[in-house]
C-alpha cells in the first residue's frame, strides 16, 4: 500500500472511529437514559408502535437528546461507509475492478439504508404519527437491511485482513527445497 493510500485509510479510520465513539459512547446512551429505552436506529427491528411508545416515553428532554443523535447520524453513515470502503479497497489491490465493486457493495447498501432509516426517524422526531407515516414504514425495513449490510461489509474487511495476514505469513516462510 502506498504511503498516500495508507494516510488516507488512517485518516478515514480515525474520523470513523471518532464518530462511532460520539454516537455510541455519548449520544446513543443519552437517548436511552432520557427515554428509558434505546434509540430506534440501534435496534435490529422496530415498528411504528415501538416509535409511538418511545416518543411517549421520551418527553421533551428525551426528544431533544434524540434530535442530537439524529443530527450526528447525518454524518455517521457516510463516515462508516467510507471507512469500510477504504479498508476494502486497500486490502484488495490485486483484485479486478469488478471484484472490488462487488466487495464494497454491502458498505454502500448499508450507507443508503441508514439514510432511508434516518428519514423515518426525522419524521417521528418532527411529529409524524408513526402508524400513518410512509417514511416510518420504510425506515422499519431499512434498519435490518442497514445492520445486515454493515455486518457483511465488516465481514468482508475481516476476511480481506485474514487474506493479507495469510499472504504475509507465507511470504516470510523460506521456500522448501524439493528432494532430488
Amino acid at each position: 500500500m502506498s504511503r498516500a493510500r495508507a494516510w488516507t485509510v488512517a485518516t478515514i479510520t480515525a474520523a470513523g472511529a471518532a464518530a462511532t465513539a460520539v454516537v455510541f459512547g455519548w449520544a446513543g446512551p443519552a437517548v436511552e437514559e432520557a427515554c428509558g429505552e434505546p434509540a430506534l436506529d440501534t435496534r435490529f427491528l422496530w415498528s411504528a408502535a415501538d416509535a409511538e411508545a418511545l416518543v411517549a416515553a421520551c418527553g421533551d428532554a428525551g426528544l431533544e437528546a434524540y434530535r442530537t443523535l439524529a443530527v450526528l447520524d447525518l454524518a455517521f453513515p457516510a463516515l462508516l461507509g467510507a471507512m469500510l470502503v477504504a479498508w476494502t479497497l486497500a486490502l484488495s489491490p490485486g483484485l479486478s475492478r469488478r471484484a472490488q465493486t462487488l466487495l464494497v457493495s454491502p458498505a454502500i447498501v448499508g450507507v443508503l439504508a441508514d439514510y432511508v432509516e434516518a428519514l423515518g426517524i426525522w419524521a417521528v422526531l418532527n411529529g409524524a404519527t408513526p402508524s400513518e407515516s410512509w417514511a416510518v414504514a420504510v425506515a422499519t425495513v431499512a434498519t435490518p437491511v442497514k445492520l445486515t449490510a454493515d455486518a457483511v461489509a465488516l465481514g468482508v474487511v475481516v476476511a480481506l485482513l485474514g487474506r493479507w495476514a495469510w499472504r504475509a505469513i507465507r511470504a516470510r516462510q523460506p521456500a522448501s527445497s524439493s528432494p532430488s
